[in-house]
This record gives structure tokens, sequence and C-alpha cells, in this order.
């Protein structure tokens, strides 16, 4: 069965020790991932042609046993007790902000501009970047949903900090959609989670299964190659177009 990605934001409730955590987090993943960046451009080519480009990155920027003496040892001394799952995270981010920012700048010098003075490409990206929430390792949640325990930098230390839910939707109640890890999603409007879920589409079926989306057909045309999947139990297949169906707009 085809799956496509929707993302739920549940809104969180924060104290302003906690906000201020949070801020504190998102503020440092992001200069983390900035100084990555700097990184990246001077070791690009080499980077790219590895096989495994995020060990590459990593034995550049962080001290191990064996490797004692990394070449940019500013990352361990700026960014103390950074989490190796949130170093990655961010090597990861930042190598697809530079692939981006190359691809786009590459275009514009070989003339695919809206308009003939059209200004070059501006790298601003890293600034919107947020910091994944790997489940177990950066935040937890209750068998109700109602609380989410999250790993945050409290300015000397990472600690578990416990939050409210305040107001989610219901995808997650839902046994055929698959959780992804959130992202922490902080700014002066509040605290949020913005969680992404698998969820099953059902292109073939006039009355859809619970928690399936239903696609026009304009939207359905790139699985309508594929072969039908056998018929779900309980739902009837029909050619004849009904308002709300799959087969309807």
């Amino acid at each position: 069965m085809q799956k496509v990605t929707r993302t739920d934001r549940w809104s969180l409730i924060a104290t302003d020790e906690q906000r201020r955590m949070v801020l504190g987090t998102t503020a440092l993943y992001r200069a983390y991932c900035r100084a990555l960046i700097g990184v990246l451009w001077v070791h690009y080519r080499e980077i790219v042609a590895a096989p495994f480009p995020v060990a590459v990155v990593e034995r550049l920027i962080h001290a191990t046993a064996r490797n004692p003496n990394p070449k940019y040892a500013y990352f361990d001394r700026r960014f103390p007790k950074f989490p190796s799952y949130l170093r990655r995270a961010a090597i990861m981010a930042a190598l697809g902000q530079v692939s981006s920012f190359s691809t786009r700048y590459d275009q514009w010098q070989g003339g695919a501009r809206s308009r003939r003075d059209a200004l070059p490409p501006r790298r601003t990206g890293e600034n919107a970047l947020n910091p994944p929430l790997y489940r177990g390792q950066c935040i937890r949640f209750d068998d109700a949903y109602q609380h989410a325990e999250i790993k945050v930098w409290s300015g000397t230390d990472w600690i578990w900090t416990t939050l409210r839910i305040a107001a989610k939707q219901h995808r997650h109640e839902a046994s055929q959609n698959k959780v992804l890890s959130p992202m922490l999603l902080a700014d002066g409007s509040g605290v949020k989670l913005a969680i992404p879920f698998e969820v099953p589409v059902c292109a073939w079926f006039s009355g859809p299964p619970p928690s399936c989306i239903c696609l026009k057909p304009s939207v359905r045309s790139f699985i309508s190659a594929s072969p039908p999947p056998e018929p779900l139990r309980g739902y009837r297949q029909s050619t004849a177009a009904r308002p709300g169906s799959c087969n309807g707009s």
C-alpha cells in the first residue's frame, strides 16, 4: 500500500523556565549547524565522495579515543556534552543545506533565473532548522499522550523536563499510522511538537477505511501505474464516483 507523510502540530504547556531551556536548545542546535556548514564548505568534495559522509565529518570535529586530535577541536569546546545522536542529525541537516544552496547557486550561475537581474540565492536556511527528537533518546510520551518528557539543554547540562500536551490531533490513535521522529518548535508563540506520520493511502476503494488519505484523481495519477492491492474486508470496490470517496474529486 502506498503511503504519504502528514505532520501534526501539538501545543505544549511550558513554564517560563522550560520555555527558556527549549529556546536555548533550539538556538544551540542552530549554532551547531551554522558552525558545521563552514566546515562542510571547506571539505565538501571529500565529504560527498566518501561512502559514509557523516563519519567523515565526525572525525573532523569530534574527539574520541581513536581520534584524539580532530582538525576542528572548537566544536567540543564550544558545544560541550553535545549528544551524539543530535550531532549526527545536525550533520545531516547541514549537508542538506549545503547541497541545496550549491545546487541553487549553480543554477543561478548557469542562467536559470526568474529575470536577468535576479540576485544570487542567499544562505539562510540554517536559521530555521529545528532539533529532531528521537524517541527514547530525546523524547518520551506517557501511555495516554497527556505529557511529553523532552531532553533539553539547561545551560550547563542536558536534562529531562516534562511538559503537558495542551492540544493534539488524532493521527496517533490509528494503528495503521507510523509515528516518525518529532521536531521541537519554539518561538514567540510558544512551544510545539511537529510530529510526522506515515499514513496509508487508499486510492482504489470507494469506501476508505479509517485513517486513510483519499487522493483526488489529479494527485492520484502518480500511483495509477501500480497494481491495485487486494480489497480490504468490509469495503466494496466500485467504479462509480461518489462525493467523499477515493474516486471522487
